[in-house]
């Protein structure tokens, strides 16, 4: 099943055709196209650039570009026994994303759509969750890497439907080129853009409101934070009348097999904070190891060889 804002055949039409991304920076009407999205968030160009103005940075990222130097600085950092990976965009970009950025909140985000967006925090988004009697969560499999450079074209076209085919094409093909970076052999959203997490939130959108509304007929309460859905209920249910959820997203993303939780008795454990009489609480990360469920086995429901059902979403 493919993706929302899926424009497939303009995608490959573009990767197909002899334009390469920056070309747009070349050719005269089309880098005016850029320039205008870039400076169309009313802000003054000197809040970013300095002494520079926005032609001359458009300039030295695309002499960037033509000299083949890499875009991002990217290196792995250690935290603890994980690795994160990092990609941060050099100076000449990082400008330009944080122009596009203004540009691309313009497209909203779900109401349920906590985590990355202003005004929003862990315990706030668990608090629209109470009163909570049991809960459900589960994480979205290496989110920022598999939300394709492909998904970033579709939803940049479908913002530029002003453009005529060719423009709107090779724009979006531009700024999807310089929004993503290569993970050995697909382009997807870096870690470390300041682009990344207003792009993720709004291409989530039409999955956001799916699941919100298929919650909703159940009585199901939903949020996600970046990569991490919540669904909870007030009534007493079980594990089998959330599962659907995960059937659900599957279908337009992968799912973190072994980050599936279903919690209904006694302490709540949710983004870094415990639920206690239905007061949201922070804890430490040793209480939660030590205290939250273990992971619901993913192959038990979805499996080749599954044991257990549930009702479709």
């Amino acid at each position: 099943m493919g993706f929302f804002y899926d424009h497939e055949r303009e995608f490959k039409d573009y990767y197909t055709s002899d334009s390469p991304p920056f070309e747009v920076l070349k050719e005269p009407s089309q880098r005016k196209i850029v320039c205008s999205i870039l400076s169309q968030n009313g802000r003054v160009e000197e809040d970013l650039f300095g002494q520079e103005n926005l032609e001359d940075v458009v300039d030295r990222l695309f002499d960037l570009n033509q000299r083949k130097i890499p875009l991002y600085n990217r290196w792995v950092k250690r935290e603890g026994n994980k690795k994160r990976s990092l990609s941060v965009p050099k100076k000449e970009l990082r400008k330009l994303l944080e122009y596009f950025r203004e540009f691309v909140k313009r497209k909203d985000v779900h109401e349920n759509c906590h985590g990355g967006e202003s005004s929003w925090s862990p315990r706030k988004s668990l608090e629209t969750h109470l009163p909570c009697n049991c809960a459900f969560s589960f994480d979205l499999e290496s989110a920022f890497e598999n939300l394709t450079i492909e998904k970033v074209f579709g939803l940049v076209y479908e913002m530029l439907d002003g453009l005529n085919y060719e423009d709107r094409r090779n724009i979006s093909g531009f700024f999807a080129t310089i929004c993503t970076i290569d993970y050995d052999g697909k382009r997807g959203l870096p870690q470390g853009s300041p682009i990344s997490m207003a792009l993720f939130n709004r291409i989530f959108y039409p999955l956001d409101e799916l699941l919100f509304q298929k919650s909703d007929e159940r009585r199901i309460h939903y949020s996600r934070w970046v990569d991490d859905l919540t669904l909870t209920s007030t009534d007493e249910k079980g594990i089998e009348e959330f599962m659907g959820a995960v059937d659900l997203a599957t279908g337009y993303f992968p799912v973190a097999r072994g980050k599936m939780f279903f919690q209904k008795e006694g302490i709540i454990y949710l983004l870094g904070h415990k639920i206690i009489d239905n007061v949201v609480l922070k804890n430490t990360k040793e209480e939660k190891l030590m205290n939250k469920s273990p992971p619901v086995n993913y192959d038990d429901w979805f499996g080749e060889n599954k044991t257990k059902n549930y009702e479709p979403w």
